[in-house]
């Protein structure tokens, strides 16, 4: 399985420049274990989304002057989310770059950990979802943004996504012109950390992950009187980028039986 990684912190926060650097820094090294082969990461601030991936591990990534060059042009005076992926290749392979994340659809970047097991039935279904990628991640970008384009609230548009997509589906996402950082599973493989005074989100795809990112220190202080939270199978949890509103939700899968026999990824990231 792959693994997603990301923080989110809002205009007026305490924290450093430096400080994002870092945890996102610690972020990538710890989550490598998750996948070597292909990282990236997609960062939004204001009503731009900046992407940058490579087919390489994430320490090898993090090394690039490419990705030093985005994180140090971080404006520290405004509301950020950075979201990352590091791969494990299932579909499509990591040379052609399309198929690795974070993936862009029109206005909607997402990293993705799963598996996506219905991806020609929703082709079938919205063709204009179809694109130059095997990557099967993007069938749900395209889901996610083609509901926002309809007016739909995000909350309704990740709603709407999980209710089409069979399989495992762990996702972070971003759009250009809505304000907000949205994380959703449907197998309880996602865990975070929330510090509303210091209007910082952290989250990353295992609990062990957290606790060493923890234990490295730099952001103790933050996290201290705060517990690294489980986000449940069947929620999601939407962090607003402007005033820091952070709303759980849940849903229903009615077809989560046929999940469970046509793909058996279907687990908790704890039975692995």
């Amino acid at each position: 399985m792959c693994g997603i990684l990301g923080i989110t912190c809002v205009k007026g926060r305490k924290i450093s420049h430096s400080q994002i650097t870092k945890a996102l820094f610690d972020l990538y090294v710890l989550s490598e274990i998750r996948g070597k082969e292909a990282s990236g990461i997609a960062v939004k601030q204001g009503a731009e989304i900046d992407i940058i991936k490579s087919p390489v591990p994430a320490t090898e990534f993090i090394k690039s002057n490419e990705y030093k060059h985005l994180i140090f042009s971080l404006k520290s005076s405004e509301s950020l989310s950075a979201i990352g992926h590091s791969r494990l290749a299932t579909n499509g392979q990591q040379s052609d770059n399309n198929n690795n994340q974070p993936v862009l659809f029109n206005d909607t970047a997402c990293v993705h950990n799963g598996i996506i097991v219905n991806t020609e039935e929703i082709y079938s279904r919205h063709p204009q979802l179809k694109t130059n990628s095997d990557l099967d991640s993007i069938s749900a970008a395209g889901l996610i943004d083609q509901s926002l384009k309809k007016g739909n609230a995000f909350e309704e548009a990740m709603i709407n996504m999980m209710h089409t997509i069979e399989g495992t589906v762990n996702i972070a996402v971003l759009h250009k012109q809505r304000d907000v950082m949205n994380l959703a599973s449907n197998n309880g493989s996602i865990y975070y950390l929330h510090n509303e005074a210091e209007k910082i989100f952290i989250f990353s795809s295992e609990s062990f992950l957290l606790k060493e990112f923890l234990k490295r220190g730099n952001f103790t202080h933050l996290f201290e009187h705060e517990h690294i939270t489980h986000l449940p199978a069947r929620e999601g949890i939407e962090v607003d980028l402007t005033s820091y509103n952070v709303t759980k939700y849940k849903f229903e899968l009615d077809h989560s039986e046929k999940v469970k026999s046509k793909n058996k990824c279907f687990i908790s990231v704890e039975d692995l």
